[in-house]
């Protein structure tokens, strides 16, 4: 099963190359349920290996959210001068190119689904500002697995994926002031680096 949600997560990196975020997300939400059921079947605990899995498949979401963040930018700024929004609308609610059917008595997708970032491009900052918080969770948790004592490259590239995260969100924000501190939490956190 492990295998599997590996698989999973990397068809799902496949996917968010396309900017395919339905089908991404459904596939991240699949590797969640079985990571899931992983974790609470495991006797004595969860091993050293699938712990160090389960963190390495959560930074895919750290990765979605960047790319969600960038293509709502991106979107938000093809459409800027157009009148109508349509293009935009369109955008929304796309259904995922296909579905996995886990078997439900064993995993919980719908739990998954219900916790996970959304599909749909941010059109304002409240919805930026969602996408951007359930992104620096999962990534601090993971940041905190990969230590930089012992994780070098997976710290210091979790540490870039963070500034990175602040940096799209800056689009997003009109406030000076705020967009300023956000700077500031950046460079907070590439100095130690």
């Amino acid at each position: 099963a492990l295998d599997w949600a590996t698989h999973c997560a990397a068809l799902s990196q496949y996917y968010l190359t396309k900017c395919d975020f339905a089908t991404t997300r459904h596939l991240l939400c699949c590797t969640d349920a079985i990571l899931n059921q992983l974790h609470s079947t495991a006797k004595d605990g969860p091993s050293e290996k699938l712990e160090e899995q389960t963190a390495s498949i959560k930074r895919c979401w750290g990765k979605y959210a960047i790319e969600l963040l960038k293509y709502s930018k991106l979107k938000l700024l093809e459409n800027a001068d157009k009148p109508d929004q349509k293009d935009l609308l369109k955008t929304l609610d796309l259904p995922s190119e296909f579905q996995f059917h886990l078997p439900t008595e064993v995993y919980d997708l719908n739990e998954a689904e219900k916790s996970a970032i959304t599909s749909n491009p941010a059109l304002d900052f409240e919805q930026a500002k969602k996408i951007f918080l359930k992104g620096q969770t999962i990534l601090n948790e993971c940041k905190n697995y990969f230590i930089l004592d012992g994780f070098v490259s997976d710290h210091c590239e979790i540490v870039r994926d963070l500034s990175e995260l602040y940096s799209v969100l800056l689009f997003f924000e009109e406030d000076l002031d705020r967009r300023c501190k956000m700077q500031k939490r950046r460079l907070d956190l590439l100095i130690p680096i």
